[in-house]
């Protein structure tokens, strides 16, 4: 009965019950590894692979030449991966090596505390009094980073597939700012030095348009940003008595003495992210940057099959189109909760998001499944004990 409600062919129970092994186990003898073997090798693969070191083709067969003491042929690894189908191939994303060491248990915990502080003495704080701020770098090109496929005939080599976008790396700073209510503040530019283009027709409200000699932020414009857009929006948008929180990186014209001064004349906290972890704490940066780039791509490369030039004089309307279809409520909402900001969750983040930062521990670091007690060496730690204390 069990064998017809599992499908096992008659032919096979017959084999099991004369004491004949599967096939797999037939060739045991025969393969490179051992199962015990090769259940260490998937357990080093997933370990390098958490702590941002993963490992390439040749070295999963450097291991494999360490414990069979001889070197896999060109088609053991895409027979492994067939006997281990969680065990996949692809291409990593990039991680700054100051962003995975700083973005540890100890770090994280000690921002938590500094907002937990806030909301306790302010009980039921409200998301109309929260704000992320940050800067976001535009190119007039769309940026050179691209990810998107395209279709074409199997005849046309690679050497040969093209698709045509702009080259220009000119660059526009937007300075952006959120709350978990679902507001986002009129965004404000800076170009490079030159005339400030006309916007009579503009599509949407900008909440300021200035120059600096490259077209990035400094002391001056952060603090004429912070005075007279961010202050009287977020004042308007208040409910009660309770402080306005402006959460930001540790940039310098973030932190200058005259911003302090007009923050706290105005009864703002002001709260800097801890360092190299914006990537995972700040909102802006998790969730809606993201998908106002790649939107921002597309539309770059719509509007080069269209031959618009993109240029000082077109950027903030071309922007504006794009931002309206990107930076929704829901996705403003969202961004703030998967980092545990509002609603409040210390403990948004795993085991798993903290792994990176075990690369630049002081004691070396190894699977779980790594045996504690090794003759003739002192123990080896398999978790993340550690990695507060470094």
């Amino acid at each position: 009965m069990d064998a017809y409600v599992f499908k096992v062919p008659h032919s096979t129970l017959n084999e099991r019950i004369k004491g004949r092994p599967c096939r797999r186990g037939a060739h045991q003898s025969q393969q490179l590894l051992s199962p015990q073997q090769e259940e260490v090798l998937c357990d080093w693969i997933e370990f390098r692979a958490l702590i941002a070191k993963p490992l390439d083709i040749q070295g999963v067969q450097g291991l494999v030449a360490e414990l069979s003491g001889k070197p896999p042929g060109k088609t053991w690894i895409g027979r492994y991966k067939k006997r281990w189908p969680n065990v996949s191939y692809s291409k990593p994303g990039g991680l700054d090596p100051k962003r995975a060491h700083n973005f540890n248990p100890s770090n994280v915990a000690g921002f938590y505390q500094l907002l937990k502080g806030i909301y306790d003495v302010f009980p039921n704080f409200p998301p109309q009094h929260i704000w992320n701020m940050d800067e976001k770098g535009v190119q007039l090109g769309g940026g050179r980073k691209r990810t998107k496929k395209f279709f074409h005939h199997k005849g046309l080599k690679g050497s040969k597939f093209y698709q045509i976008r702009s080259d220009s790396l000119e660059l526009v700073t937007v300075i952006e700012c959120i709350s978990p209510a679902g507001l986002s503040i009129p965004p404000a530019f800076i170009l490079a030095q030159g005339p400030v283009p006309a916007l009579p027709d503009l599509d949407g409200t900008i909440g300021a348009v200035g120059t600096s000699p490259n077209g990035w932020t400094d002391n001056e414009l952060g603090l004429h940003w912070f005075k007279e857009t961010f202050i009287p929006f977020a004042s308007a948008h208040k409910i009660n008595d309770a402080p306005i929180l402006l959460l930001l990186d540790g940039h310098n014209s973030h932190e200058t003495d005259e911003l302090r001064t007009v923050a706290y004349e105005h009864n703002i906290f002001i709260l800097a992210f801890p360092s190299k972890c914006t990537h995972k704490l700040q909102p802006l940066d998790v969730m809606v940057f993201a998908q106002l780039q790649r939107k921002w791509s597309l539309h770059c490369d719509r509007r080069t099959y269209e031959k618009v030039t993109m240029d000082r004089y077109n950027i903030i309307p071309e922007y504006m189109q794009v931002r309206s279809a990107s930076i929704t409520p829901d996705l403003i909402r969202t961004s703030f909760s998967c980092t545990g900001i509002y609603p409040f969750n210390p403990n948004v983040f795993s085991d798993v998001d903290f792994a990176p930062a075990r690369s630049f521990s002081t004691i070396p670091q190894v699977p779980r499944s790594f045996p504690s007690d090794i003759p003739s060496s002192s123990p080896l730690p398999s978790d993340m004990s550690d990695i507060a204390s470094d």
